[in-house]
């Protein structure tokens, strides 16, 4: 699966979690994916079949990421339990659309209308929930849990918690509503099994470890391999050549002087070959490197590109300059005059790479 196809899946998959699947059209999808009518129709005979497919999609990425999760790795059945609690909770951050779920969302909206997008949003969902069935089942025997309860109908209220609590959240506009499901979810678990004090001191101490040090990889599991065709190698290299430009310009002018003062260089030597040659190579390194940031963020516009490059250079390369200032008496003149010139040529690029997104070859083929 790429090229267009999956760029139609992960605008499936994040433009149905916040409009919901009806009001989602056609056009709305080949705008966000970056090709034609043709090009969906020739993938999907129909929107419906686009839904089936994204349900497939968003089970196939979801068991996989939960798969490769921290929660998993207590020896304890039940602390596994209470750490997939804790997961979900942890994970439900930034904007609504981001962390609700695309098969809830469209099972709730078709379950009558389109009966082969709901049997595909309940397989996905039911085959969550029978992942957590042995973990339940082998504590209920550790605890000695002999109710009338089974470890399936548990496991799909823990589904249940989590749908609720996400139309909730989506109700009053706060994430903490669906947080707070969890909470109570917690507690009832910790209820069904009677949780004693000793082993909430261990949970805690697993969940202090397991959700600092798990997270970040849970994040770094969640980004979607990238795809390569969004990359334009043609805006890239045009990129990198009006840095290169821009660059030479900035430090032809009387900002220039001031830097060769201060560094101590000869102003009558101008660059060898090498040096030129080794410039333009790490241009290129530095605009490759920010339009696969830029494809990653998911940024679609030149907006969206531009916010990315800012982050970029405040973050790394004018603090990165900013720390021999404090550390190695790096006159702070030098530190404005060289991140003034990376500020100028991140607008500068991140602004050709999010206007000329399109590879070539993908116009040409309608994709």
């Amino acid at each position: 699966m790429g090229g267009a196809r999956l760029r139609l899946l992960e605008a499936a998959r994040d433009i149905i979690r916040g409009k919901g699947f009806a009001a989602t059209s056609v056009d709305d999808l080949c705008k966000a994916a970056d090709v034609t009518k043709g090009a969906f129709f020739h993938r999907f005979g129909s929107k419906e079949a686009l839904g089936v497919a994204a349900a497939e999609f968003w089970a196939e990425t979801a068991s996989t990421l939960f798969a490769e999760a921290p929660y998993h790795e207590p020896g304890d059945a039940l602390a596994r339990i209470l750490a997939y609690v804790a997961f979900r909770k942890a994970s439900i951050t930034g904007d609504l659309k981001e962390f609700t779920c695309l098969v809830g969302t469209m099972a709730q909206e078709v379950f009558e209308t389109a009966p082969d997008i709901r049997d595909a949003c309940g397989h996905s969902m039911f085959g969550h929930t029978a992942t957590l069935e042995d973990d339940i089942e082998q504590a209920r025997r550790e605890h000695g849990i002999t109710a009338d309860w089974s470890a399936a109908s548990l496991a799909r209220h823990t589904q249940a918690v989590l749908q609720g609590g996400f139309v909730l959240a989506k109700a009053g506009k706060d994430p903490a509503l669906a947080q707070e499901s969890l909470d109570h979810l917690e507690r009832y678990i910790r209820y069904l099994f009677n949780l004693t004090e000793d082993f909430d001191i261990t949970r805690k101490k697993f969940l202090a470890l397991s959700i600092s040090a798990g997270l970040m990889r849970h994040w770094c599991i969640a980004i979607p391999e990238i795809d390569m065709t969004k990359i334009n190698p043609i805006a890239v290299f045009v990129a990198t050549v009006a840095a290169f430009v821009a660059s030479v310009f900035y430090y032809a002018g009387p900002l220039g002087e001031v830097w060769m003062e201060l560094a101590g260089i000869d102003a009558s030597a101008g660059p060898s070959g090498a040096q030129i040659i080794a410039q333009f190579i790490r241009e290129l390194v530095v605009v490759s490197s920010l339009a696969w940031l830029i494809v990653a963020t998911g940024a679609r516009t030149w907006v969206g590109a531009l916010r990315v490059g800012l982050v970029v250079w405040l973050g790394f390369q004018a603090m990165a300059i900013a720390g021999s200032v404090i550390h190695e008496a790096y006159p702070w003149q030098l530190y404005a005059i060289h991140s003034g010139d990376a500020l100028m040529k991140s607008v500068l690029v991140s602004v050709i790479l999010g206007v000329w997104r399109k590879r070539p070859a993908a116009i040409a083929q309608g994709v």
